[in-house]
């Protein structure tokens, strides 16, 4: 299904992203590994299927205050 596709290139993409990063010795902040087990996914992402919406941004801000706030 057409769903199923998206999903495989995002893994893919967020997988390569990942090696990447590894690869260099960068930081990586795995948002969307944080957001796949929520139960409230499907209300965090807008309907294009990419976009957030307003808890799907407060969601990622939390993730990424949750890593930067030790680093200060």
């Amino acid at each position: 299904s057409r769903r199923q596709r998206q999903m495989c290139i995002r893994d893919r993409y967020s997988d390569t992203v990942a090696s990447f990063a590894m690869s260099e010795g960068l930081p990586l902040i795995d948002v969307r590994r944080r957001f796949l087990p929520l139960r409230e996914l499907p209300q965090m992402i807008a309907a294009d299927g990419i976009h957030l919406t307003m808890p799907g941004y407060r969601q990622l801000f939390d993730t990424l205050a949750q890593w930067v706030t030790p680093q200060l």
